[in-house]
């Protein structure tokens, strides 16, 4: 999917990487023209598996013993694993609601700093539960976003000035962003306040809220899913120590690329309608590029053999390797739960990264965070040159042209998780529903098995998760829905968002500039013809800018279809 200019793609090469850079680049000055016009191309207790059904996007995986023969789909699906299948065991830890270790205390990143509002609170999802995310002085604070007095959401209140805290919007109940504590009631009585504590007296744990760890890290606010799976029977205090999480398994998530010199990358954020193991699925997935991503990032042409080797054991709670033994060689790594990253050696020059986080929202839906990682020092010029423009554009322009790759994938992926869906409504398993005879598709077979040991249907979904949202996930969407970009980006990315708004401020401005201009260079108020030739030639361009700047407005509410690999 997400292979921002090119990537860790085996199947682009520096050519089509150049070409499209410059693509990048020089499109963001072209004039749009009408509506339909883009600038851009467009994780205690180990026991034995009985067999059973896991579900992963509703699909069942018959849960044999893995080196039990089951026919020749099976024997199939084993090239491409060096490794040994033994029996099928799994770890769980005992929670509340029994969900793994991997999902139930585990670091999940929720959205780049850049992007996330800085000034009032901003609400996510995450693993089914609300989230409140807000910054005071250099802290971020994450908290469940429902106030424990009549569970109305926090995120439509505001930051206490001097102090910090989160107010609620309906009764004024304020909370500490670190413990959770509740540190004011307005209704209460002044006798029974004692200003002088943290938390006010007789507000026990069922009046605190439930504050989540929050860190962070290489520009990527993380949140701690622990605290979701908790209960109320336990002091803040003592929940909170309890769910502290060790701040090494945040740095595993750590990219060492970013920390080189002469190292650049691109950020881009969107909540999809799909499930996250779609996604991943997806991302793990190079052969799918000159098809999908022609005309943007690939072309047809570039189809051929893609021998993927898993080099470590698939059954492992924190992911695994593979090799890509294509010209130019790369690797690709699946960090559990949401992690995976592509590395790509481009001739020995140069190196790229491609970063993507497939987090868990809610049923049916997840966010995709990519950052692509290259190394630009370590390029020759004029290449060096022009990523390093490329990359320095501002923000917006950057996602426009995202947006657009994306959505070569957007529609059919939406549908994919359907179809698999119905696999459960026909009683078939994954391999019977699927035909994966190529060493393209070993990634994607040690993935599903990995799915199959660590996530049971619904397992990793908080108790905070709306009941309707499993219903939801099974609504079909319109297309003009899967093309949507004002709710699935725009509305939640400041750069995005602060642009729209300066360019809805400038369209009267170029309206009214417009209209006077039009007017001398009719002779009104001007005598002079060279006068009005010049002022008809600026309607002209404030006309044309006008336009332009409306098309790039639409772009940022609405994809374009049809894809240009159909066209």
């Amino acid at each position: 999917m997400m292979l921002l200019l090119g990537a860790s793609s085996s199947c682009s090469s520096s050519r089509v990487m150049i070409v499209w850079v410059f693509f990048i680049l020089f499109s963001s000055i072209l004039v749009g023209v009408g509506s339909s016009f883009s600038i851009f191309p467009p994780p205690a207790q180990s026991r034995a598996v009985p067999q059973r059904h896991y579900y992963s996007e509703g699909v069942p995986f018959s849960l044999k013993a893995e080196g039990q023969n089951n026919g020749q789909q099976q024997q199939e699906e084993e090239k491409g694993l060096e490794f040994e299948t033994t029996t099928t065991t799994t770890t769980t830890t005992t929670t509340n609601n029994t969900a793994p270790v991997s999902w139930a205390s585990s670091w999940f990143p929720l959205a780049f700093v850049e992007s996330t509002d800085q000034k009032r609170p901003t609400k996510h999802y995450l693993l089914g539960a609300p989230i409140v995310v807000w910054l005071f002085g250099n802290e971020w604070y994450a908290m469940l976003d429902k106030c424990p007095h009549r569970l109305a959401p926090l995120s439509e209140g505001r930051i206490v000035p001097s102090t910090g805290d989160i107010e609620c919007p309906y009764h004024g109940f304020t909370f500490d962003g670190t413990s959770g504590n509740c540190t004011r009631v307005p209704q209460q009585q002044q006798e029974q306040a004692t200003p002088t504590t943290s938390s006010l007296p007789g507000i026990k744990t069922r009046g605190c809220a439930t504050a989540l760890p929050c860190r962070v890290q290489q520009g990527i606010i993380w949140v701690h899913s622990a605290p979701l799976y908790g209960t109320n029977t336990e002091t803040t205090e003592a929940a909170t120590a309890a769910a502290m999480p060790e701040e090494e398994d945040l740095r595993r998530y750590r990219i060492e690329a970013l920390e080189q010199k002469g190292v650049l990358h691109v950020d881009y954020f969107r909540d999809l309608p799909m499930e996250w193991s779609t996604l991943a699925e997806n991302v793990l997935d190079p052969a799918h590029l000159p098809f999908t991503h022609h005309k943007t990032i690939s072309s047809r042409d570039k189809a051929k053999p893609i021998p993927l080797v898993v080099r470590t054991p698939w059954n492992n709670d924190r992911g695994f390797q593979a090799d890509r033994n294509t010209d130019p060689p790369g690797s690709v790594e699946f960090r559990a739960p949401h992690l995976i990253v592509a590395e790509t050696a481009r001739n020995g020059s140069f190196t790229d990264w491609n970063v993507v986080h497939a987090i868990p929202t809610l049923p049916g839906r997840c966010r995709l965070l990519v950052r692509v990682v290259f190394e630009v020092a370590a390029m020759k010029p004029p290449m060096k040159w022009i990523f390093s423009l490329a990359f320095r554009q501002p923000a917006f322009l950057l996602h426009l042209s995202n947006h657009k790759i994306l959505e070569d994938d957007n529609i059919f992926l939406h549908a994919q998780g359907h179809n698999y869906r119905m696999l459960v409504q026909q009683n078939k398993t994954f391999r019977d529903g699927t035909y994966l005879p190529t060493t393209a598709d070993a990634v994607v077979i040690a993935f599903h098995r990995w799915l199959k040991k660590y996530e049971s249907q619904h397992s990793h979904w908080s108790p905070h998760t709306p009941p309707g949202s499993f219903l939801d996930r099974d609504v079909v969407l319109t297309q003009s829905e899967l093309l949507d970009r004002k709710h699935t980006h725009t509305q939640a990315c400041s750069s995005c968002s602060s642009t729209k708004k300066w360019l809805e401020r400038l369209d009267p401005v170029l309206g009214v500039g417009t209209f006077l201009c039009t007017i001398r260079a009719f002779g009104v108020g001007a005598t002079n013809s060279i006068i009005r030739w010049r002022f008809g030639i600026l309607a002209c361009i404030l006309y044309s800018i006008k336009i332009k700047l409306c098309g790039m407005r639409k772009n940022m509410d609405d994809g374009i279809w049809p894809p240009p690999r159909n066209k």
